[in-house]
């Protein structure tokens, strides 16, 4: 009986630790520790990681299941690209970062399993944290709007405001109502667009799935429809003359003027991203190379760098090979509907946005890669 008591004691601990990883990568908090910058939230994450795995051998029962053969897929593929680029340091790094990640997604899943109104609760706390020392540290340098010091940081507003928003809506409790509400205003105060549209999108879409609920039509159809549009959508503006007139306007880009208006920046690396991707759609140019296949587009090689938008990096790096081990992650959860509900939807729909916004990283995987893993785990039961 003791044994049991103390593997409760340190599932518990496990939970609360998990719950501060996502959190913590979407916060300010950093050490500069002999030049170089080592961020908490990779500490945590490694803990977590070997912690479960040594104490709890059925956790690694997760890591042999069929959702994560898509990711091994993957490593394998950069691995085997590797062996044609030549980048075979970038390579392996990129593999081992991702294979943790992925990892700490999968025992984060299974320790959710054991008590998810905990996770949700500390996972939210920890967001109020993140959230409160970023407004903090922006007021005491006298910035009171618009916190573009933070990082990824800025990313903790909007998620914040989200889950609290559906975890009002899944279980009608107050307590998630308030802070939803409060949340509100450092999430304006912020200027957070990203944020700020995605919430939009979430409770829009969460009226609309009331609605179909009411009328009774099955909203899976609906969505389906409306993501065929948007992906035949995309794929004639991409393939037309839109992008080809932005192609040639960008070749008389001012870069006196990209270097001080960030749309305009963002933009044309957009649009440059595209034409490497086209140029190599199929295999890709592999990791860590997009800074260099950027640097032929620009005299001031500052203005260099990712495209700001998570699909279209890894579209670069891995190309449409690697896309399809992408895709299938998510798949492998939406194909379960037995476990998929509305708070799932919504919250599958809001990482799926915000993630197009974001660089190519850490923090960008974890966010895209959430929902897939905690799928009918975050939240109450609310499948119709």
């Amino acid at each position: 009986m003791q044994t049991i008591n103390k593997s409760e004691i340190w599932i518990n601990r496990l939970i609360i630790l998990s719950a501060a990883v996502i959190p913590l990568y979407l916060s300010m908090f950093r050490l500069n520790v002999a030049g170089a910058i080592v961020r908490p939230a990779d500490l945590l994450l490694i803990v977590v990681v070997a912690l479960t795995l040594l104490f709890f051998p059925a956790s690694r029962a997760g890591l042999l299941r069929l959702r994560m053969l898509p990711i091994y897929g993957l490593a394998s593929y950069v691995l085997f690209q590797s062996l044609f680029i030549g980048n075979y340091f970038s390579s392996i790094k990129e593999i081992l970062q991702m294979l943790l990640i992925v990892t700490f997604m999968a025992i984060n899943g299974w320790l959710m399993t054991f008590n998810r109104e905990k996770y949700l609760k500390y996972i939210l706390i920890f967001l109020v944290v993140s959230v409160l020392y970023t407004v903090l540290y922006h007021v005491l340098n006298g910035q009171f709007v618009r916190y573009k010091l933070a990082g990824d940081a800025k990313y903790a507003f909007g998620l914040l405001s989200v889950l609290s928003f559906i975890g009002w809506k899944a279980s009608n409790d107050k307590n998630f109502k308030y802070l939803f509400m409060l949340s509100l205003l450092p999430l304006f105060l912020s200027l957070e667009r990203k944020g700020l549209f995605g919430l939009i999108m979430v409770c829009c879409i969460y009226m609309l799935d009331v609605f179909l609920d009411f009328i009774k039509v099955k909203s899976s159809y609906v969505y389906l429809i409306i993501f065929s549009i948007v992906t035949i959508s995309v794929g004639f503006i991409l393939s037309g003359d839109f992008i080809e007139s932005k192609i040639y306007r960008d070749n008389f880009l001012n870069e006196e003027v990209a270097l001080y208006v960030s749309n305009i920046h963002r933009e044309s690396l957009l649009i440059n991203g595209v034409t490497i991707f086209a140029n190599n759609w199929l295999f890709g140019i592999g990791a860590d190379n997009i800074r260099n296949a950027m640097e032929t587009f620009y005299v001031n090689l500052s203005l260099a760098g990712g495209t700001h938008n998570f699909y279209l990096d890894s579209l670069i790096k891995y190309g449409f090979i690697g896309a399809l081990f992408w895709g299938a992650i998510h798949l492998s959860a939406i194909f379960r509907p037995s476990l998929f509900g509305r708070s799932d939807n919504l919250f599958l729909f809001y990482c799926l946005f915000v993630v197009a916004f974001m660089s190519d990283g850490q923090s960008a995987l974890l966010l895209f890669l959430f929902p897939a893993f905690t799928v009918g785990k975050l939240f109450p039961d609310t499948s119709k």
